[in-house]
Order: C-alpha cells, then structure tokens, then sequence
C-alpha cells in the first residue's frame, strides 16, 4: 500500500469495507456451494427413491397380474362347480319326478288291486 493512499483520510474504513465486502461475497459463494451440494444429494436421493418406487411398481404389478389370474381361475372353477351342481340337481329332479310317476303308477295298479279283490269277494 502507497504511503500516501494511508494518509488518505478513511483509508481504514475503506479498507474495512473492502475486506468485509470480499468476506461477505466469499460468505455467500460458501452458501451457495453448500446449497448445490445439498440439492446435488436431495436429487441423488430422490432418484434412488424415484429407482426404489419403479421396482416396487414393477413388483405389484407382477403380483395383480398374478391374482388377476389367480381370480379368472378361481371363477372358472366355481362356474364348472356351479354346472356340475346344476347338471346334479337336474338329474336328482329327473329321478325325483321318475319316482312320483312310478308311485303314482304303483297307487293305480294297487288301487286297480283292491277294486277287483272287492270285486271277486263280492261274488
């Protein structure tokens, strides 16, 4: 520094204000490097969550896929079960009706019996 610019009156002053002005923008420059470090890690953690989300994604949707499936088998079953039991009750009804008529039949024939049994102990 020249002699004649520390005889200058304020001199210090000015040089205090030049040494906290430079403190002050190195200050900043820090912060701001601190802040794009921090945004640098946020965005790598978010992209590790954004990677962690994307295979859980993939993973239920191989499992929904699965109990779609699972689902559509399941139906298909209880709709042959339900065929199955209704081909069942059918048959059950066919022969329930089959045995009325042949009792129905019996009754007649037995009926048919008796009368001519009355008949013969009438003569």
């Amino acid at each position: 520094m020249k002699s004649s610019q520390r005889t200058h009156p304020g001199w210090r002053e000015e040089r205090m204000a030049m040494a906290t002005g430079s403190d002050v923008l190195m200050q900043c420059l820090q912060e701001v490097r601190e802040l794009q470090q921090q945004v640098q890690e946020g965005e790598e953690r978010s992209a590790q969550q954004l990677t962690l989300v994307k295979e859980d994604v993939g993973e239920l949707q191989k499992n929904v896929k699965t109990l779609a499936e699972n689902v559509s088998t399941l139906a298909d079953n209880a709709d042959k079960t339900r065929l199955s039991h209704e081909r069942y009750f059918n048959k059950i009804g066919r022969m329930l009706n089959m045995l009325a008529e042949q009792q129905l039949n019996t009754q007649g024939t037995m009926d048919d019996h008796e009368r001519r049994l009355r008949m013969l102990e009438k003569r």
